[in-house]
């Protein structure tokens, strides 16, 4: 679907019988993002690992500590345009977000693995892969938690479900006080 100058093209892609509407985002890092019946039914039925976060800027939501969670789900396939994809992990957003269903977005993750030419006389989008790249990445390491600086504090701002992180009791918003013995107050950060 064409959109004004500047802005990314959506286009549809099936998930089993679901159809959800994406936007190619180059300004989001991340792989696929999108929330359907299907995906929503994995959630439901525990095929899937929660990331709850604590939003920087709360939405306007009747969320009062503005921790938001999505789930991580590898679908079976993911039907792009006229090519079947399979084992496809997929950021879904939380399903009592009712307006997201049917909605998502394609990121920069995504799009590194293809030679990405869109045509927008024809409006077509053209995805030839990337054989420099055998394989999705999985370099990115964590210990179950994200943290950030805040107020002179590291504080923890997500946790995995299942991660040694969440099973030791760690919690959004505790602070960390040392690594390895060595306490973060005495660490200079420039």
């Amino acid at each position: 679907t064409p959109k004004p100058v500047q802005a990314s093209p959506d286009v549809e892609i099936k998930i089993g019988n679901d159809v959800v509407s994406v936007q190619f985002d180059t300004g989001n890092n991340g792989f696929i993002n999108a929330l359907s019946a299907v995906i929503s039914e994995k959630i439901d039925e525990n095929e899937a690992v929660a990331w709850s976060m604590k939003l920087e800027i709360p939405v306007n939501r009747n969320d009062p500590d503005s921790v938001e969670t999505h789930y991580y789900v590898l679908l079976d396939s993911l039907l792009l345009g006229q090519r079947m994809l399979y084992d496809i992990p997929v950021v879904a957003y939380n399903p009592d977000y009712k307006q997201l269903m049917g909605k998502g977005s394609i990121g920069v993750d995504f799009l590194r693995h293809f030679i990405t030419t869109i045509d927008w006389n024809e409006n077509k989008i053209y995805l030839f892969p990337n054989n420099s790249i055998n394989e999705l990445p999985h370099n990115k390491s964590t210990f179950g938690f994200t943290y950030g600086y805040k107020k002179k504090k590291f504080v923890v701002t997500s946790i995995f479900s299942g991660s040694e992180a969440e099973q030791s009791g760690i919690k959004i918003g505790d602070e960390l006080l040392a690594i390895n013995g060595y306490r973060l107050s005495l660490i200079h950060i420039s």
